[in-house]
């Protein structure tokens, strides 16, 4: 690793892409190389290229409203596909599986025509989904010259906690009209009657997710080997460091006979890993590697400070909040606005502490002071290669440090 400690930045940030150097040792350009080699190819296609009848609508603004403008491509490009897949298997009939509020599943509605049942954890996200479709259906209603009878998606708020309760609450709600199950099982191994004796009166259905969370993606998988009535699964899966592993029930992972047979187990440390694309960092200028850099040794740092002076909340094993994270982001895109607006892109450093952790209305923040003694954690010999959180940084690391608590 000594070898990466001299490099520049722009080096490091090609590492992920495969990029090596000659004078590196050979076992690190070896294992860069190969871990390159096992990544699986990300670039875009057309859904053309592997649908050849599908067709891509453009969302109109009532349809996007809310939406940005990733969110917009996701939509438009998985609502297009999840419809020429329901086409080709004569399916009216999709199940959106973590619906949020319930964007795909409008499209899927207002744009597609397909009857869709949207599924979602949050009570909240049922009403504001319920409430955004009845005001796109007004605005489609009169946007038609013929009578056209508009469906919303129909809402079920259900925790899925297996891949039998998906099967269960799934097939119920094709033939209820109900809408509200709240429901928890943990055993896998349960028969569904709905499975293992299909109901013909059940219309045939396409189970579709968009950044179906952790072992979300893997109970969509099991009810699609497994029930009869889904004909199709189409699923963008996300937060692969959410899956389940040795569990006494049904692991998120593995999943498959050959990787139980080789024992293979992650943990967590690599699955957090594997959420990170060699992309997202081959394209970032250096100003924002270096803020990401500074957010990642936060993080490692903050660790330090929970095991040592809040060991019944490291013992938990805690997760940072929205709250903590969006503070991060504000406080990083207000820097590198500034920086840019000053024409200093190149130049990160502060003249003093006080300046770098102004607020934009020129006040300091009010959060509070270190522990007693935590200045001086910093200075032994585990913090090795963080002077600055000595200096310049130490306030905005506390000021992390606080918002994450």
């Amino acid at each position: 690793m000594e070898c990466l400690r001299r490099e520049p930045v722009e080096s490091l940030l090609m590492l992920p892409s495969g990029c090596v150097q000659d004078h590196w040792p050979s076992s690190l350009q070896e294992f860069i190389l190969t871990a390159r080699s096992l990544v699986l190819p990300r670039e875009q296609k057309s859904p053309q290229s592997f649908l050849p009848n599908s067709r891509v609508a453009s969302i109109g603004t009532v349809l996007a409203q809310g939406m940005n403008s990733k969110k917009k491509h996701e939509i438009e490009a998985l609502s297009g596909i999840v419809d020429a897949i329901a086409r080709s298997r004569g399916a009216k009939t999709v199940v959106d599986v973590g619906s949020g509020q319930g964007y795909l599943a409008q499209a899927l509605s207002f744009e597609y025509q397909l009857a869709v049942i949207a599924i979602d954890a949050s009570s909240h996200h049922a009403s504001v989904t319920n409430t955004r479709a009845e005001r796109i259906k007004k605005h489609y209603a009169a946007k038609c010259v013929e009578k056209q009878q508009f469906k919303v998606p129909r809402t079920v708020t259900c925790h899925v906690l297996s891949s039998d309760t998906l099967a269960a609450v799934t097939l119920d709600a094709c033939q209820d009209d109900h809408g509200e199950h709240i429901t928890e099982t943990n055993n896998c191994n349960q028969s569904i009657p709905q499975i293992e004796q299909p109901n013909h009166s059940i219309p045939q259905l396409v189970l579709a997710g968009l950044h179906a969370c952790g072992d979300l993606s893997v109970n969509m998988l099991r009810v699609f080997v497994s029930c009869e009535q889904v004909q199709a699964l189409v699923s963008v899966g996300c937060c692969y460091n959410l899956l389940s592993e040795d569990t006494d029930t049904c692991p998120g992972f593995p999943i498959s006979k050959a990787a139980k047979s080789s024992k293979l187990v992650l943990g967590k440390s690599i699955r957090d890993l594997a959420c990170q694309s060699a992309e997202r960092w081959r394209n970032l200028t250096k100003e924002m590697a270096l803020q990401n850099f500074d957010i990642h040794a936060f993080r490692a740092a903050f660790q330090m400070v929970l095991e040592k002076y809040f060991p019944e909340v490291s013992r938990l094993s805690p997760s940072i909040g929205r709250q903590g994270k969006a503070l991060r982001r504000q406080r990083l895109r207000k820097v590198m606005e500034s920086h840019l607006a000053m024409g200093k892109a190149d130049d990160l450093s502060y003249p003093n502490c006080k300046e770098q952790n102004m607020n934009t209305d020129g006040s300091l923040p009010t959060e509070p002071t270190a522990p007693k003694g935590a200045v001086e954690c910093c200075s032994n010999e585990l913090c090795t290669g963080f002077n600055f959180y000595t200096s310049h940084k130490l306030q905005l690391f506390w000021i992390v440090c606080f918002s994450s608590l």
